[in-house]
């Protein structure tokens, strides 16, 4: 990853003990000597030398590991911290996207007890289930990968497996037994990452693992677990929740071209209980290298990629556009890109059964690669009608 925002890949590390994390700064001729990631847990320190090897005050945890997300939305990269007993803590930059200084590391909290995995965790922050929101999935050395679920209060909930959807207990020999009976077998001290691996729209999930032979000697392996959109498992039912069934609700994948490197597609899904409520979907395409504006600063003479609707009488929208996370186009950066395949979502209401051919959704947006953008484009997205829901 690019730690400083100087559009060159960092190495980093976390340590066993003392519990910092180094980096190996990038750079044309390739990485610099490492150093540590300065905090405040270590005075600041740039070299491991300076921290006493003690235990208590000068070490917080044990065996850290570490990923990084803009997790208070400030543009630079913040912290979040696994340690050997389990533990998930976020230390916030307190300097800039050039120049990062974490401070203290603190808890993630489930209530007002600290986060816990079943052993040795790799936590990192992703918005699996697609709400908007960063949620926490982590590693554990009992085999399994932990998903808490943000909360709108800013919370979290209790923990379940992202392999199963089943709830989860901190007990390593409980979470061993669970997975033997849901027939999973990643070893122990899994290392996770996430990507669309097949570029479905899906975040799937990579796994690196320790395994034991035959012959009683430590190897390893690294799987990839593509989501299901049909699973019963608790992220893959989000993913319903905001469209992931596309082809059971006929929303076929709009066709992108050289001419058209976006496109798009809407559908209404009326809630089969209750025929005056549903959710509109739209659906948008993005040709490989292409991406539209999800953030864009004031001044910014691109356009910004909005959608609208158009409801007759008696229909009301609720709430607001439920719209997938923006990346930055590098860290500290307000322009924020969409690209692939995305799902925009909004719920509405009327005081009748509703009807599709009275909505149309519109989707005003601007095109562009590294090189050129197309105009900006405003699109009509009559509905198609699905009672899948």
């Amino acid at each position: 990853m690019d730690l400083n925002g100087d559009d060159i890949d960092d190495v980093i590390s976390g340590q066993y003990s003392p519990a910092v994390v180094n980096v190996w700064m990038g750079s044309k001729d390739g990485f610099g000597k490492g150093s540590m990631i300065p905090e405040v847990a270590f005075g600041f320190s740039t070299s491991i030398e300076d921290i006493p090897k003690l235990s208590g005050q000068t070490q917080p945890q044990m065996m850290a590991t570490t990923n990084f997300a803009d997790w208070d939305g400030d543009g630079d990269y913040d912290m979040i911290v696994g340690d050997v007993r389990g533990g998930v803590s976020l230390a916030i930059n307190e300097g800039s996207a050039t120049e990062p200084k974490f401070g203290k590391r603190t808890s993630l909290k489930i209530g007002d007890k600290p986060m816990r995995c079943a052993g040795k965790s790799d936590p990192m922050a992703v918005d699996w289930d697609g709400d908007g929101l960063l949620d926490i999935l982590a590693g554990t050395e009992a085999g399994d990968v932990f998903f808490f679920r943000r909360l709108a209060d800013g919370g979290f909930a209790t923990p379940v497996s992202a392999l199963s959807g089943k709830a989860r207990s901190t007990s390593h020999r409980e979470v061993n037994a669970a997975l033997k009976e849901e027939g999973f077998d990643f070893g122990y001290r899994l290392r996770i990452g996430v990507s669309d691996w097949n570029e479905d729209g899906h975040l799937d999930l990579l796994i690196g693992n320790c395994f034991t032979d035959e012959e009683e000697r430590t190897s390893s392996k690294v799987y990839v677990l593509l989501r299901q959109p049909d699973s019963s498992t608790a992220q893959a039912a989000a993913a319903v929740n905001r469209g992931g069934l596309r082809q059971e609700m006929h929303n076929p994948e709009p066709q992108v071209s050289d001419q058209e490197p976006a496109a798009f597609n809407a559908v209404l899904v009326v809630d089969e209980n209750n025929p005056n409520a549903g959710l509109i979907l739209v659906r948008g395409k993005v040709a490989a290298d292409w991406h539209l504006y999800a953030g864009l600063p004031e001044d910014s003479p691109y356009q910004l990629t909005e959608l609208s609707l158009t409801l007759p009488s008696g229909v009301t929208a609720d709430g607001d556009w439920v719209l997938p996370a923006g990346m930055p186009k590098k860290p500290g950066s307000k322009i924020l890109y969409w690209s692939n395949d995305l799902i925009f979502s909004h719920r509405i209401t009327a005081t009748s059964p509703l009807d599709a051919s009275t909505i149309k959704a519109y989707v005003d947006y601007q095109v562009c690669d590294e090189h050129m953008c197309f105009p900006p484009t405003q699109v009509e997205l009559p509905l198609s009608l699905s009672k899948n829901i």
